[in-house]
């Protein structure tokens, strides 16, 4: 009997082509015995034995087959090295970006691993709970792929009530569309008037699939009412918000002039004035400043204050938060119906559940990957929001924050994530609230990225030059193969996403960094730098 050991340290994939061997050795008539449980699993240790069978094979093959395994080893062994010299070229790499003073009292988590694999590259706070901002995002727009039909679509529909003689009166359904635009409306418009119908008695509101929670309870006061904090309802109009024009009188001091939709009611107060001084600015006003300062006709209703100066002849646009979107759409409705010559009254005269007998018109629909573009692409509050409530309404039965996020943890559970290291009371990240580790958003993105929604959710992500990521990497070689998610808070920058050149291995990265105060463009920039690193440590893996 002749035994022949070797005792060496396996690539992966030197491992398969040992064990292939082995069970070439096998069939051939050797008896072959090897302690390797798993040709698939991490580099060890291992000892290969032959041991021919008596009269069935000659010496001197099974000597080959055990030489070339052996030379197949040390030729190896470069290479493990080269791994190990890449990454600590990427650690060393990114602790000197976290070691400046920039960071000398603020606060950065980062997580680096392998998409496919889980393997870990750099972790730096990784299991600390922080604000996330927009990466709050990222759960949301994988909840929703992972609870909602492939074929989900949002639908806004309209429906004549036939329970009553008469003119019918005239049912707007929302479905939690947060993208519904004028062009939408006005498409349905031309619906009502090829049925040929005169007159329409009321335009009502079925809202029902949300709640009447408007604003998320953890919300700051300060935020409600800014564009980027705009109520949460089933028939949202534009995004919740819309233009409002200035321009610069002719006299120094003057009061500027004012011109905005009509359908947005008059809830404007301007004092803004004709000159050169702090650039024009919108001020939102809720309830309980109306109240206190007495402003308007109409106390206890909210209203936007438009401050600053306007230059003379200069005409100056700025945003404004909705305070009533169901009304706003109702009313742009009843305008494009009276410009069909059909006789409809300005607002909504109900709100309720459509009734049972009625007649469905038409219905604007659209696909769950645009929305899912425009809550990671262009991180849209509201479009996450409503997104969010969908969840809770499909799984829950019910439209609301509470459902939603119930159903988002049961979401998690499922997908395997550790739900302790994830703490959201919103689908936006709007609220300083969400508690999340950058460890738990690589294990959202590494689960995301072997599902078979991984295509949908990468499509959804920014890439360089678009959406959010519009200004960032301009400097970073092969930018154009990440894909990332921006987050913006008060004291607040966060990044992550995927690495994933066609040539080089897949990575993910999570990095957050907390309480600093000014200027975000130093800490975009570090983000930048790392994200620069994960490509070339992606580029020279895959070679």
């Amino acid at each position: 009997m002749l035994r022949i050991c070797a005792s060496v340290k396996l690539s992966a994939s030197l491992r398969v082509k040992a064990f292939r061997l082995a069970l070439s050795a096998s069939h051939s008539g050797a008896s072959l015995h090897t302690e390797i449980p798993d040709p698939t699993a991490g580099a060890e240790n291992v000892e290969l034995t032959i041991i021919p069978m008596k009269k069935t094979i000659p010496v001197k093959p099974v000597l080959h087959i055990v030489l070339i395994a052996v030379l197949l080893c040390f030729r190896h062994i470069p290479v493990d090295a080269q791994d190990t010299a890449r990454l600590e070229r990427l650690q060393r790499a990114v602790d000197k970006e976290l070691s400046t003073p920039l960071f000398r009292k603020v606060i950065a988590a980062v997580e680096i691993s392998e998409a496919e694999t889980g393997r870990i590259l750099y972790a730096h706070n990784s299991r600390v709970l922080l604000r996330p901002a927009s990466n709050a995002k990222l759960f949301a727009t994988a909840a929703a792929l992972w609870t909602l039909p492939s074929d989900f679509r949002f639908r806004t529909e309209l429906a004549f009530d036939e329970s009553s003689s008469g003119a019918p009166a005239l049912w707007v359904i929302g479905g939690g569309d947060p993208l519904l635009s004028t062009k939408d409306v006005e498409r349905l418009a031309t619906a009502v008037s090829e049925t040929g119908i005169p007159t329409i008695s009321a335009i009502c509101l079925d809202l029902t699939a949300f709640d009447s929670v408007l604003y998320n309870p953890a919300w700051m006061l300060e935020d409600v009412g800014e564009d980027y904090c705009t109520p949460v309802t089933a028939l949202s109009f534009e995004r919740n918000v819309s233009p409002v024009r200035l321009r610069g009188g002719t006299r120094q001091g003057e009061r500027v002039s004012v011109d905005t939709d009509s359908c947005r009611g008059s809830d404007i107060l301007v004092d803004a004035v004709t000159g050169r001084g702090v650039e024009a600015r919108v001020i939102p006003c809720r309830a309980i400043d109306v109240r206190e300062e007495n402003r308007t006709n109409r106390p206890g209703r909210p209203y936007h204050r438009i401050t600053g100066s306007v230059p003379a002849g200069t005409l100056k646009t700025v945003t404004v938060a909705t305070w009533d979107p169901p009304a706003h759409a109702a009313c742009t409705l009843a305008s494009a119906l009276r410009a069909f010559g059909i006789e409809t009254p300005d607002r909504p005269a109900a709100t309720g559940k459509v009734p049972i007998r009625r007649r469905s018109i038409a219905a604007v629909e659209r696909g769950l990957d645009e929305v899912l573009a425009a809550v990671n692409r262009s991180s849209d509050n509201l479009a996450a929001e409503c997104l969010l409530k969908t969840i809770g309404l499909a799984v829950e039965g019910l439209g609301s924050w509470a459902c939603g996020l119930l159903a988002m943890a049961s979401c998690f559970h499922r997908m395997g994530i550790d739900t302790a290291s994830i703490r959201l009371v919103d689908g936006s990240g709007l609220s300083h609230g969400n508690l999340v580790s950058v460890s738990a958003i690589g294990s959202l993105l590494r689960t995301m990225y072997r599902s078979s929604a991984a295509k949908r959710f990468i499509a959804s992500l920014a890439q360089p030059g678009s959406g959010t990521m519009m200004s960032r990497l301009k400097n970073v070689e092969g930018a154009d193969y990440v894909h990332a998610k921006t987050g913006t808070l008060n004291g607040v920058s966060s990044l992550s996403g995927y690495v994933l050149p066609p040539q080089g291995v897949p990575l993910v990265f999570s990095i957050t960094m907390q309480n600093f105060a000014g200027d975000h463009a130093p800490f975009r920039a570090v983000q930048d730098n790392i994200v620069g690193h994960c490509l070339r440590y992606s580029l020279s893996a895959g070679r």
